[in-house]
């Protein structure tokens, strides 16, 4: 009886013990998410400005030029630059989704 009892209890302080190390591997993951999640928000930030300082310029050229072909490359250049803004927008808005286990 008493070997049965000291198993037990030998068996719960052996899962205690395991799930304290499960619940650490857990924490240390979920704060490396976390940092990767901040890195990749600032990247792709980082990707954004500068697309937008370029689709700002191609609308001030076009202002001033007057040649029809050139002008439709100017927007050709817009229509991509918006077709990327696109993309990196998709990309934040996969990020603010909240992460689940399926």
């Amino acid at each position: 009886m008493r070997l049965a009892i000291l198993l037990s209890g030998l068996m719960i302080l052996g899962t205690i013990v395991l799930l304290v190390g499960l619940l650490r591997r857990i924490r240390q993951s979920s704060q490396q998410l976390a940092e990767r999640e901040t890195v990749i928000h600032t990247a792709i930030h980082d990707l954004k400005a500068p697309l937008n300082i370029a689709y700002s310029t191609l609308d001030l050229i076009m202002l001033t030029e007057q040649q029809q072909e050139r002008l439709q490359q100017l927007e050709t250049g817009k229509r991509q630059i918006r077709l990327l803004v696109e993309v990196i927008e998709s990309m934040l808005s996969l990020l603010k989704r909240p992460f689940t286990l399926a």
